[in-house]
């Protein structure tokens, strides 16, 4: 199942994505938050806490809550 393969190849997705989140420029905020989201979608809550990204994407700051939004809230 895909929320297993996130699980074992979780260790290869998270640095890349808060390096994006972590990036001054924008558009590549834009492509973390994109990617995160992807991820969310998929990770079980219990993994996110085990791993601490939970509290990690808390602390990334407000854009990245609101580039979550969906688009039609916008």
């Amino acid at each position: 199942s895909q929320t297993r393969t996130v699980e074992k190849l979780w260790h290869l997705f998270i640095p890349p994505i808060m390096t994006l989140l972590d990036d001054h420029e924008p558009r590549y905020k834009l492509q973390g938050t994109q990617l995160a989201y992807q991820l969310l979608e998929i990770a079980l809550p219990d993994l996110l806490r085990r791993t601490g990204i939970d509290i990690l994407l808390q602390n990334v700051g407000p854009l990245f809550w609101v580039y979550m939004l969906p688009t039609d809230t916008l």
